[in-house]
Formats: C-alpha cells, sequence, structure tokens
C-alpha cells in the first residue's frame, strides 16, 4: 500500500489522482485498524493476567501500527486511545508499588517505604505526559514526604528539623529586607510577592511537621505535647498569607480528633477531671 501511495503522489495533479491517493489511504488505515484492534485485544488479556510488562510491549507495538496510519499524531485517535491505556497499565503497575509501600509505612519501616515509593515516582518516567501522569506523580511526591516525616518524627530529630525552617525564615526575611529597597516598582513588587510565597511554603512544610508529630505524640497518649504542636500549628497558619497554602492542612480537624480521643480515653478509665 505505502508503494502505491508512493507512486500515487508522484501522479500529475488530477481528480484521479486525488480518487487514488484516498483510495490507497483509505486501506492503509482500515488495515492498520485491524491490526490495532487484534494486538490492543492481547494487551487486554495480559492486563487481566497482570504480565504487566508483555501489556505493554504489545501497546507498544500498536503505537508503532498507528504511527504509519495516514493521519496525524495529534488528530488520530487510536493513537491517543493507545497512549492514554499505556498510562493506565503503568498506573496499575505503579498502584501495585504503592501499595507495598504503604504496607511497609505501617509497619514503620520508613526507609523501606521511601525507597519504595521512590521507585514508584521512576516508574512514571516511562509514562506520555498528561494531566493524569502529573497527578500521580504529586500523588507519589505527597507519600515520600509523608513517609519522610514519620521517619523524623520516629528519630525524634524534629527539633533539628524544626530550627532549619526557622533559619530558611530569617534568610527569607533578609531577603525581603533588600527587595524592599528595589527602586524599580514593578521588580519591587515581583520579588516581595516571590518572597512571601517563599515564606508560606517553608511555614507550610512546618506545620506539616508540627502536626505530623502532634497525631503522633496523642497516638502516644503524650496528649499534653501533642496539643501543644496543634497550637504551635495553628499559630505559624495565622501567619500564611497565600490562599496556595493558607488553611491547607486540617490542623483543627486533626486536634479535634485527638482532642475526643483523649476525651473517650478519660471516660474509659473513669478519669472525669
Amino acid at each position: 500500500y505505502y508503494k502505491a501511495l508512493e507512486i500515487a503522489n508522484k501522479m500529475a495533479e488530477s481528480r484521479e489522482r486525488n480518487d487514488q491517493i484516498t483510495g490507497i489511504t483509505n486501506l492503509i488505515n482500515k488495515t492498520c485498524k485491524k491490526r490495532i484492534n487484534f494486538i490492543k485485544e492481547k494487551s487486554i488479556q495480559k492486563i487481566g493476567q497482570r504480565d504487566y510488562e508483555k501489556a505493554i510491549n504489545e501497546l507498544y507495538a500498536a503505537i508503532s501500527v498507528a504511527k504509519r496510519m495516514a493521519i496525524p499524531e495529534e488528530t488520530n485517535e487510536f493513537f491517543m486511545d493507545l497512549k492514554n491505556t499505556v498510562n493506565k497499565v503503568y498506573l496499575a503497575q505503579i498502584e501495585d508499588v504503592l501499595k507495598e509501600g504503604t504496607d511497609k509505612l505501617a509497619l514503620k519501616n520508613y526507609k523501606e517505604a521511601i525507597v519504595i515509593f521512590n521507585r514508584a515516582l521512576e516508574m512514571t518516567n516511562k509514562m506520555y505526559l498528561t494531566q493524569e501522569m502529573e497527578e500521580e506523580i504529586n500523588k507519589i511526591k505527597g507519600l515520600v514526604y509523608q513517609a519522610e516525616l514519620k521517619e523524623l518524627v520516629d528519630r525524634g530529630d524534629l527539633s533539628e528539623e524544626i530550627k532549619k525552617y526557622e533559619k530558611e525564615i530569617e534568610k527569607l526575611n533578609k531577603k525581603m529586607d533588600y527587595a524592599k529597597t528595589i527602586d524599580d516598582p514593578n521588580r519591587r513588587f515581583q520579588e516581595m510577592e516571590q518572597i512571601k510565597k517563599s515564606i508560606d511554603e517553608v511555614y507550610h512544610s512546618e506545620i506539616k511537621l508540627l502536626v505530623e508529630q502532634g497525631v503522633q505524640l496523642a497516638d502516644s497518649e503524650a496528649f499534653k505535647e501533642s496539643f501543644e504542636n496543634f497550637e504551635r500549628a495553628i499559630k505559624i497558619n495565622e501567619s500564611i498569607k497565600s490562599p496556595e497554602f493558607k488553611n491547607l492542612i486540617a490542623i483543627k480537624y486533626e486536634y479535634k480528633l485527638k482532642l475526643i480521643e483523649k476525651a473517650i480515653l478519660e471516660i474509659k478509665r473513669k478519669s472525669y477531671d
């Protein structure tokens, strides 16, 4: 068919030439569609058997066929569908890996969980760039951060970590002092807004740490220290100006849950005072 199309393209401009080209391209597309559907059906069977690697290989073979169709890739529905299917297979693989990581997290094997989550993050590099891929990356990064936080809390390294945040705030405040002296009003405004956002981002990270520690302290029945952490997190949250970071963490909700847990424990132990 491709040889015939090549010959047709060399014909003199005429209605017959256009008809020949249209007819041949339709034959090419029809043949490719049949081949794609056959290969995709095989890949679906492999997915059902959880043989993800073979399923992906089949899908890449189908994508190679789709690229040979006489349709531009950006408007080729078969090509787009196959790319989305490849992503779905990778997402299924990633979910299996994430489950392994969350199981390790539940067992407090934080280092192992971090390694597994990072492995899942690397797997996203094989995916086609889509909104779904971006969402998956953010989800995995959140799990990595959560595992790192829990490891810090478990090691008792929070005081050092909080000091790092405080030092970072000091540096940013000095940058802000300098930014205020910039003569150009537009540049001054842009610099100050960027620094404000950076400060809020540091506050947000510190709040995450304090809330995580507050939750774990309450789980160990160290309620006084736990509640101090929640109070401190609430105070820091009041300093946040950017809507992007303000109230992003449900501090009061977590605080309320732990207050209820404490009350239930006291009732059970007949400690009403």
